[in-house]
């Protein structure tokens, strides 16, 4: 397990207080779980694990245990980089990489990635 937290960008007091456990305690965050009412029932539809366009190298033991939830759950697993232009959304891209599919990645453009959420 990484002893530091390598991005500086998120809340850090649980993460500081996980790295005192002994190396065999090993944990990680999951970033979205993509969920609808179904029959009156919340339902996850997906996960993403999501980071910042060319600047996030997805680990062989995030890509792990990703799968293993998302095949517990019976709903797919997604890594999405994304470009947010704050100041026109629709200059916003997303590069979208369905794990375990035979697909290669695919960039989508803001709408076309607003659809491709609903559409889950």
């Amino acid at each position: 397990m990484t002893r530091n937290e390598t991005t500086n960008e998120r809340p850090t007091d649980y993460s500081q207080w996980h790295r005192t456990l002994p190396d065999w305690c090993m944990a990680q965050d999951v970033d979205w779980v993509e969920y609808r009412t179904i029959n009156e029932e919340l339902t996850p539809v997906a996960i993403i694990e999501t980071g910042r366009w060319n600047r996030t190298r997805f680990k062989d033991a995030q890509i792990e245990i990703s799968k293993k939830v998302a095949i517990a759950l019976n709903i797919p697993v997604y890594f999405v980089e994304y470009f947010i232009d704050e100041k026109d959304y629709k200059n916003n891209r997303f590069k979208v990489k369905k794990i375990d599919s035979d697909n290669d990645e695919i960039i989508l453009t803001n709408h076309e990635y607003s659809e491709f959420i609903k559409g889950l």
